[in-house]
């Protein structure tokens, strides 16, 4: 039973770690090539609720719309008032 249980408290720390270390400071990167032809395809989502997916490019729809949920809490709905935060959370 401590077996486990320090297992499983190991495991959330690491996951927590792990979250601490990717979500601080995105907006201070650079975007690169593939994360703003994303925001971009995201941005005509968000502004107009139309997706047109495209199999030979880009990546599948679930990545756009997973993003439209920052987007969302932050009651964003036009693409010039996001941040790279919130694109970065799930783009």
């Amino acid at each position: 039973m401590k077996k486990e249980y320090t297992s499983i408290l190991l495991f959330c720390l690491i996951v927590i770690t792990g979250g601490a270390l990717r979500l601080s400071n995105l907006e201070y990167r650079p975007m690169h090539n593939d994360e703003a032809v994303n925001s971009m395809k995201f941005g005509t989502l968000l502004e107009t609720g139309n997706f047109t997916y495209d199999k030979m490019e880009y990546h599948g729809p679930i990545l756009y719309f997973l993003t439209l949920a920052p987007a969302w809490l932050t009651n964003t709905r036009k693409y010039s008032d996001l941040h790279e935060y919130h694109l970065r959370l799930i783009i």
